[in-house]
């Protein structure tokens, strides 16, 4: 993959607001490409104009007409975004060639992302990988990185900055798994707002959830009860939980539930230091939930983050909304 850029590169890119009109998204990190999506977003889509100028398809669903939302003018947006997730899945001839006729003249007002977690050896994908070597990036999973360096290229990816003492009290008060530190650092990244820097008192101040109603969700989020997480959920709004917390949790789950379902099954074990017993109830959760409904969950809450953020709409309603639609 070295032929290609890092990851890393496009959020830079992105924050100098200096990026072309077509990306190609490859490896499998999925939550660094749907972090660049959500920002990506953030940056060129006004929140008014999201049904106009923004839509998220997979290749499967993709025609020879899919591109043509990329050839209107944006209605009240700086940008047109067409991401499509799952490339290497576009199958229909038609949709191919319209894609390839694109990708030789793409509209400058728009941006297409093409993402994809599958290997190089498929031919749509190296055939796209070649034409747009100058606009394709690579993001590996990055589990083999030191903890601190991995605390600061997560903020990182969100534009936020983390000092040595809030990383040192950050792992003091979790620990060292990932997942949890990963759902802590959401929840602080939305309560700190534009704050670039995340420092010692913006982690002592990141307050816990009570546990009982906590548990219950998280349970019957995991095995896929929405009925029963929504009552959960409503007994947290009753009991003036801290519904931040639970939102970073909820996004985190789906992420870490959409990487592991993208990785064989035998390859899954190696991801943490799961106890056989956690191992099992990870099974059976990766079994509960398919690959679109993750997908959907996923841009849903990234939506309805930005609206959450500029104040527009509250935390508990956006909680309630997500469990219904899904």
């Amino acid at each position: 993959m070295a032929r290609f850029k890092k990851i890393d590169t496009l959020f830079k890119q992105l924050a100098a607001g200096d990026l072309p009109p077509i990306i190609l998204l490859l490896k499998d990190d999925v939550h660094a490409k749907d972090r660049f999506i959500n920002l990506l977003t953030q940056r060129y889509v006004k929140p008014a104009a999201t049904a106009f100028d923004l839509r998220i398809v997979y290749g499967d669903e993709v025609d020879a007409h899919t591109l043509d939302f990329l050839r209107m003018p944006p209605s009240l947006s700086e940008r047109k975004i067409l991401v499509i997730k799952r490339c290497h899945e576009i199958r229909k001839a038609a949709a191919r060639l319209a894609l390839f006729k694109y990708v030789e003249k793409p509209i400058p007002t728009s941006i297409l992302v093409l993402s994809s977690e599958a290997k190089l050896d498929t031919s749509l994908l190296r055939d796209l990988a070649n034409k747009l070597k100058p606009y394709t990036y690579y993001s590996f999973t990055p589990f083999k990185h030191g903890l601190r360096e991995w605390v600061t290229e997560y903020c990182r990816a969100y534009n936020k900055q983390i000092t040595e003492k809030a990383i040192e009290l950050l792992i003091l008060t979790v620990g060292e798994d990932k997942q949890m530190l990963a759902t802590e650092i959401d929840k602080i990244i939305l309560l700190t707002g534009e704050k670039e820097a995340i420092d010692e008192q913006d982690v002592a101040n990141a307050t816990t959830i009570g546990y009982t109603p906590f548990y219950e969700f998280t349970k019957h989020i995991s095995s896929k009860e929405l009925t029963k997480a929504f009552i959960a959920l409503s007994q947290m709004i009753e009991q003036g939980e801290n519904l931040h917390q639970l939102w970073a949790f909820m996004r985190r789950k789906f992420m870490h539930l959409l990487l592991l379902k993208s990785i064989p099954e035998y390859q899954r074990h190696y991801l943490s230091n799961y106890t056989q017993y956690q191992q099992i109830e990870r099974r059976k959760e990766i079994e509960a939930w398919h690959v679109k409904e993750l997908e959907k969950a996923i841009t849903m809450m990234y939506e309805h983050e930005v609206q959450i953020k500029r104040g527009i709409l509250p935390i508990d309603i956006a909680l309630k909304e997500i469990l219904v639609k899904l």
